[in-house]
């Protein structure tokens, strides 16, 4: 059993962003925490920002 067992998720504030996220029933505060974990990835990866982006596609099908 023991060679199942995964260690922690060693980013924490990737995982508590991550999770926020997925765990949000608001669709407009979920897309607010998939674009702040975007910007914290890419943010962590060395930078890249394009000025102002933000997303465009409505959100449908997601209760609020």
């Amino acid at each position: 059993m023991q060679k199942y067992m995964k260690p922690a998720f060693p980013d924490e504030r990737f995982k508590h962003i991550f999770l926020h996220a997925m765990q949000e029933s608001n669709a407009q505060k979920m897309m607010e925490l998939y674009e702040e974990l975007v910007s914290y990835v890419l943010k962590q990866m060395g930078g890249f920002h394009i000025d102002g982006w933000h997303v465009k596609s409505p959100v449908e099908g997601l209760s609020n």
